[in-house]
């Protein structure tokens, strides 16, 4: 069971090392109300989907 996870972890790594880093474009616009507005939505999607 160590081994297999050690390979899995090797496994991630090794994939993880190949994806870009570079900074994209963003599509998204700013939610109105900033950082509280944020705060307010997440809070009620987690109430209404507590298994999450």
């Amino acid at each position: 069971m160590e081994r297999q996870r050690a390979v899995l972890e090797r496994a991630y790594g090794d994939v993880m090392s190949t994806l870009p880093y570079e900074h994209g474009r963003t599509r998204s616009w700013p939610l109105p109300g900033g950082p509280a507005a944020w705060d307010a939505l997440a809070a009620r999607v987690m109430f209404e989907c507590r298994s999450d």
